[in-house]
């Protein structure tokens, strides 16, 4: 929730003109360069890890002797499972706060492979413009119709299952509080799990 406010805030000051200016943006592009927006998908990214198989023999960097960092002679056959949040929260890497949501750490140099949400190089995620565009969407649609997110869930904390991808446990359960109320304290509440299939007939 954080992490959407922080976004919302932004939208509003990229965007100062109410309703339709909004379209004349390319918005997902916009968004990639906002600081808050890598920093919420380096600590909740939207897949877990990934797994690869070895088709040569080669050396890796890192993963090898006991703390993990020393280089690693993998031959083929060999399957490597790969979970992001070690490195996304390494204290090496992000310091003593890697653990904290602090988007201003994310102003400077991009952080290359330090950062694989999305995986990199030959094996980047087809789909990574799709998901940023849907973001996007989410995002300049609760910033332009809503004024209040509220929590409806068990849970004032979130509760993360990681199967193929990463959602909530409790699912999305939130109240809206239009821009423009229809009627004093009218609430329009939605309990789903947001995934891109759903996405248009939610916020149509």
């Amino acid at each position: 929730m954080q992490s959407i406010l922080f976004l919302m805030q932004i939208l509003f000051l990229s965007f100062p003109f109410p309703m339709n200016s909004c379209r004349e943006y390319p918005l997902s592009s916009c968004l990639q360069d906002i600081p808050k927006y890598g920093q919420t998908l380096r600590l909740q990214s939207p897949v877990g890890g990934s797994w690869k198989t070895c088709l040569v023999s080669c050396i890796l960097p890192h993963g090898g002797g006991p703390s993990g960092k020393e280089p690693i002679l993998v031959e083929p056959g060999d399957e490597m499972r790969m979970s992001f949040t070690p490195l996304h929260t390494d204290p090496d890497i992000w310091g003593e706060t890697a653990l904290d949501f602090l988007p201003e750490r994310w102003a400077g140099p991009k952080q290359s492979w330090n950062y694989i949400t999305f995986m990199g190089g030959r094996r980047i995620c087809p789909a990574q413009q799709n998901a940023l565009t849907d973001v996007a969407f989410v995002l300049a649609t609760f910033a332009r119709n809503f004024k209040v997110i509220e929590n409806q869930g068990p849970h004032l904390e979130y509760v993360d299952i990681i199967t193929f991808t990463r959602e909530c446990g409790d699912g999305v359960q939130i109240a809206f509080v239009p821009i423009y109320d229809v009627g004093a304290h009218r609430r329009k509440i939605y309990s789903v799990v947001l995934r891109t299939s759903n996405l248009g007939a939610i916020f149509s």
